[in-house]
Formats: C-alpha cells, structure tokens, sequence
C-alpha cells in the first residue's frame, strides 16, 4: 500500500469535522501556544537572571567522540 492511499482516509477524517469545530480546534491550539509563548517571553524579561535560575552542563558528543562542555541557562520557575 503507497502513501498516497494512506492519505486518503486521514484527510476524509478531517473533512468530516464540522466547520465550527475545526475553527474551535485550530483557535483553542494556537490560544494555548500564544499563551505558552508569551509567558515564557515575560518571564524572561521580567526575571532574566535572577535566583530561579542556574547553570547546567550539556556534555555533546561530536563525531570524533571528543567531550565538549555547552553551558546553559536551565531554568526552575515559570510563573511570573
């Protein structure tokens, strides 16, 4: 069976959700993530480094299994 067959009965599925409720759907998803986003983005400005945030430690492995050290922002609160 190709994709393209796949694709069919998914697409069918989706075009059978009445109008209202795709709207609601599409508007429900993108309120949360702009509400997620902006948080996010206050909370940064409004506390950017202050005692809710601390070092952490990411050890990569590149190709030639050399151990490189990044250093990143890990941060332990979220409200505002």
């Amino acid at each position: 069976m190709s994709s393209e067959k796949l694709h069919i009965p998914i697409i069918a599925f989706f075009l059978r959700i009445p109008g209202w409720h795709f709207l609601l759907l599409i508007v429900w998803y993108f309120g949360v993530f702009t509400i997620l986003i902006v948080t996010i983005f206050l909370d940064w400005t409004l506390h950017p480094f202050d005692e809710y945030a601390e070092i952490q430690r990411i050890y990569i492995l590149n190709r030639d299994n050399e151990v490189r050290v990044v250093f990143s922002l890990h941060r332990l609160h979220f409200g505002i």
